[in-house]
């Protein structure tokens, strides 16, 4: 049909309103108002804008171009403009997937880190003043605790050594065994045997 464009539209229903279409024109334009509603109702929209604007010249001697600007000028756009919301909502939706999967990765592999971290369990037991305390631990050790002192041990130990945490005084009576060797930390130092 040839009419492909919102200009090329407007300029023949301009042609045709001002009366200065040939036949080939007013049959093109017959066809694309048949073609569809919502041609049909974009046709009624400017013949309506054509009729309420100024008609005080005699129609043979409208000038088409200036007759098109104002009708542009009053038809409000097809496609919407593009808005600062508009763009963000792009934005947004771009980074959210990437950030969502994101997250549940970091959810996962923390939780994979905090249940690893927890499989050793450990025990702390205190000496009160003025008295000592002795204990065996899961490996055969014998532990004599003396006044204000703790230990933290753990209820089984790992394949590589065996530590524990002291605070304050105490004698161990420990294996020897050279694969997994006994370690004592103090806030100051270790000890290992």
């Amino acid at each position: 049909m040839g009419i492909q464009h919102q200009d090329d539209i407007l300029a023949l229903i301009a042609r045709n309103l001002a009366g200065i279409a040939d036949s080939n024109e007013t049959a093109q334009l017959r066809e694309w108002i048949k073609s569809s509603t919502d041609n049909k109702e974009y046709f009624e929209q400017v013949r309506n804008i054509w009729d309420a604007s100024d008609k005080q010249t005699d129609p043979k001697k409208i000038n088409t171009t200036e007759a098109l600007g104002k009708v542009l000028n009053r038809i409000p756009e097809i496609y919407p403009k593009r808005t600062f919301w508009s763009y963000w909502q792009k934005v947004a939706a771009v980074l959210i997937f990437p950030l969502a999967i994101g997250t549940l990765l970091w959810i996962y592999f923390n939780s994979y880190r905090t249940i690893a971290s927890n499989d050793i369990v450990y025990n702390e037991i205190y000496t009160a003043f003025g008295t000592r305390t002795s204990l065996r631990l899961a490996d055969s050790t014998l532990v004599w605790l003396n006044s204000g002192s703790s230990l933290r041990y753990p209820e089984k130990f790992n394949t590589k050594n065996r530590t524990v945490f002291l605070k304050g005084e105490a004698y161990f009576e420990a294996e020897s065994d050279v694969s997994r060797p006994f370690i004592v930390r103090t806030l100051t130092l270790q000890v290992r045997a």
